[in-house]
């Protein structure tokens, strides 16, 4: 099986205190593969992805994708939430804490408004 020659570059060679010659060596610079482009979701997916909730009336659906979206907490962390950890008193509060199942640490992210509406339609 053949292999491809690694590429690399000396960009230094000096001797060691040991009188042999140590040389230091770079990859050659290339560019990223993401230089320029926009990586991860578009807000034209999350906006096509709201709308279907809306169409069929699924209220629960449409406020916790609002929430996951707004919070970007894993789904596992998303559906352990209660009502009390979003609610103070007749109103949804501006501000939630999560305890992460998968690194055990407190998260805390702020509900918006657009994000307060609908959880106080489903809820």
């Amino acid at each position: 099986m053949l292999t491809a020659p690694l590429l690399l570059w000396p960009i230094n060679a000096e001797e060691n205190s040991y009188g042999s010659l140590s040389i230091l060596w770079r990859w050659p610079a290339r560019a990223a593969w993401n230089a320029g482009k926009q990586v991860g979701t578009k807000q034209k997916q999350i906006w096509a992805v709201r709308f279907h909730p809306d169409r069929e009336r699924r209220i629960r659906d449409r406020a916790l994708f609002d929430l996951a979206i707004d919070s970007k907490l894993r789904g596992c962390d998303l559906v352990k939430i209660r009502v009390r950890d979003v609610v103070a008193g007749p109103e949804i509060s501006t501000r939630a804490l999560v305890v992460q199942q998968k690194t055990a640490r407190p998260v805390q992210f702020e509900i918006t408004s657009d994000v307060q509406a609908s959880l106080l339609a489903w809820l």
